[in-house]
């Protein structure tokens, strides 16, 4: 089909390269006193033109091909990513609760691959579907919170996992509290 739609434009091309070569070539030849039937360069000529034709066809298939690619895609956003940010209010039955409704983001990397982020702290959920990549994200926020806390006690925090910790004891209280 590529070839079909540019095999014309590229043939009467390189069938009018060549004629203003030959043109050319004889026009010198012939201010110079030469004599010529027809130059030598001819044959290398028409494999230039022949390499040429065969570089565009191939540029014109890739072209074909990207549009079709991009077609596949287009139900994404520029990137292939789509964001929004939605607000959780609880932790399900985890034994922390939120002291207030917390912002997160949600990525959409492709159909079936959803990212729950907590940009702040650099916490994220995965899944599937919107509502797993949310819970996996609420269990990552309490098992690092818990985790940090304990640490603390034995080991001096660098400076991220210390900003996690600052960030989710400002975010978070105990159920029964």
């Amino acid at each position: 089909m590529l070839n079909e739609r540019f095999e014309p434009i590229i043939a009467a091309g390189a069938q009018r390269e060549l004629e203003k070569d030959v043109e050319k070539y004889q026009r010198e030849a012939g201010a110079r006193g030469l004599q010529s039937t027809k130059p030598q360069s001819i044959g290398v000529q028409k494999q230039e033109i022949a390499g040429t034709r065969a570089e565009v066809v191939d540029l014109a298939k890739r072209v074909t091909d990207l549009e079709q690619e991009m077609k596949q895609h287009s139900n994404l956003a520029p990137g292939f990513m789509h964001v929004q940010t939605v607000p959780i209010h609880t932790l399900g039955p985890a034994p922390w609760r939120l002291k207030e409704p917390l912002l997160i983001a949600i990525e959409q990397r492709n159909e079936n691959h959803f990212v729950a982020c907590l940009y702040d702290v650099d916490l994220y959920g995965y899944g599937e579907t919107i509502p797993d990549a949310i819970d996996d994200l609420k269990v990552m926020i309490v098992d690092q919170f818990e985790y940090l806390s304990e640490r603390q006690q034995t080991v001096k925090l660098g400076s991220m996992p210390k900003k996690q910790l600052d960030f989710l004891e400002n975010i978070l209280v105990k159920k029964d509290a």
